[in-house]
């Protein structure tokens, strides 16, 4: 019996051996790719110009910074009539946002037609009347609480909550709103902060700036994450920031983000990556 089985363990062997050596017979192997040798000297960095930056090629749309005016407008108060109650809601910081308005745009209390219209809503919301052109408005237009049926408080302190760290499946645990909605608030608020960013941060007097990269994960571990900021190692304020991908096209956007936050050019501390290196000279700044 014993003999019996060696037997055949023999012939199953063979017959592997003899398979295997045809099969190679009738597929030759193939030709594995011969690794580069390691660089020793530096990249040559290319030579870029303003057309080479996609930020440079397309829209610039210009923010409404400031009170503009339109040509021929008289204020407000010198074309209405003088009859009528006097103006009690301060309306100072707000504009029209009708684009046909002649007083679009305009946040000067004192120029433009702002008026109150009363109060909506659970959080009794101020509501804003254009009295030029008649459009009627919220005071939370362009925020992150525009036209949320959640109270304004509770979402300032579920989105607190977040920030210091909880995460959000605890944050829907412990409030009870769904991830969707707690992440879309963050959504809103991100991009709301984004745009006080950029209007309070212009025109700035910077005498030095630091740029720099910074590789982080994300809690959840799914991917990686560069962080591209441009501060000030003497006021510690942050001109610039931009997250994505370690691309040129990343260097390139936190670049103009820095010629737009500042009133003219500075000198840049050289610490990200040489991509960086070679398009700084066409954007307008100084090394």
């Amino acid at each position: 019996m014993f003999y019996g089985n060696l037997a055949w363990f023999c012939v199953l062997w063979v017959s592997v051996l003899v398979a295997r050596r045809l099969w190679r017979a009738t597929h030759p192997p193939v030709p594995t790719a011969v690794s580069s040798p390691k660089r020793t000297t530096p990249r040559p960095l290319k030579p870029r110009t303003p057309n080479d930056c996609p930020v440079c090629g397309g829209p610039h749309p210009t923010p409404l910074w400031g009170n503009p005016r339109k040509a021929n407008v008289l204020p407000w108060s010198e074309r209405k009539s003088p009859r009528g109650r006097r103006k009690t809601i301060c309306t100072a910081g707000y504009a029209c946002p009708n684009p046909d308005c002649d007083y679009y745009g305009n946040t000067d209390a004192s120029f433009h037609a702002l008026v109150g219209d009363g109060k909506r809503g659970p959080d009794k919301t101020q509501q804003l009347l254009c009295q030029a052109c008649g459009k009627c408005f919220s005071s939370r237009l362009g925020t992150a609480f525009y036209r949320l049926r959640t109270p304004a408080a509770q979402v300032a302190q579920i989105l607190l909550a977040v920030n210091l760290g909880l995460t959000i499946a605890d944050a829907q645990l412990l409030f009870g709103h769904s991830e969707v909605t707690i992440r879309l608030w963050l959504t809103r608020a991100g991009q709301h902060a984004e745009r006080v960013h950029a209007y309070f941060f212009r025109n700035l007097h910077l005498g030095h700036l630091q740029l720099d990269e910074l590789f982080s994960t994300l809690r959840d571990k799914t991917h990686d994450l560069w962080v591209w900021v441009a501060f000030d190692p003497a006021t510690k304020l942050v001109p610039a920031l931009q997250l994505g991908p370690r691309t040129q096209n990343m260097a390139y956007a936190l670049l103009h983000a820095v010629t737009l936050a500042l009133a003219y050019s500075v000198s840049l501390c050289q610490r990200v990556s040489s991509a960086s290196n070679a398009i700084i000279s066409s954007i307008g700044l100084i090394l």
